[in-house]
């Protein structure tokens, strides 16, 4: 959010697509245009949220995703081969680590998501135009696996403390 409005007051426009747990979208923000896609694990939902993207995505000059989720990577790099925009993916964490990290029950469903992230993460680099990066290590990754160097920049996350409730 903070990303995009950085942009809009660069008078750039801006549409956020996001896949809510439930139908809400929670917090103020602003003028910003959220889309809220379906978060299913469904061939209908891929497909619809496909279709809609790619709709969507005609104005654009660049679509830019981060979290390598298949429901939401998927749809982005389809949308932007077929509307032949430039992609760039925004690798602020390293998704396969932190999911394996926080499995509390193995199973079928555990086992497909592990590997859907071990898949998104070593391809999407060869795949997009360019990548950010949040750490140096996985700069170094994203170049092993194929993204350019020169259009690998380094984007520390800023996370803002002010925005999230004190953990206790």
């Amino acid at each position: 959010v903070k990303f995009a409005q950085g942009l809009q007051k660069r008078g750039h426009e801006v549409k956020i697509i996001h896949y809510p747990y439930n139908e809400s979208t929670d917090g103020d923000f602003g003028r910003l245009d959220i889309v809220a896609f379906e978060r299913k694990n469904s061939i209908g939902a891929f497909i619809r949220n496909t279709k809609r993207l790619c709709e969507l995505s005609k104005w654009a000059d660049i679509l830019h995703f981060q979290k390598a989720h298949f429901y939401s990577t998927l749809p982005a790099l389809l949308a932007a081969y077929r509307r032949k925009k430039a992609i760039h993916y925004d690798w602020d964490d390293w998704e396969e680590k932190i999911f394996y990290a926080s499995i509390h029950k193995p199973g079928i469903g555990t086992f497909l998501a592990g590997i859907s992230f071990r898949l998104l993460e070593r391809c999407l680099p060869f795949l997009v135009n360019s990548v950010s990066v949040s750490s140096k290590e996985l700069g170094k990754m994203a170049v092993e696996r194929g993204a350019c160097p020169e259009k690998t920049f380094w984007a520390p996350v800023g996370a803002d403390p002010g925005l999230f409730g004190a953990v206790h």
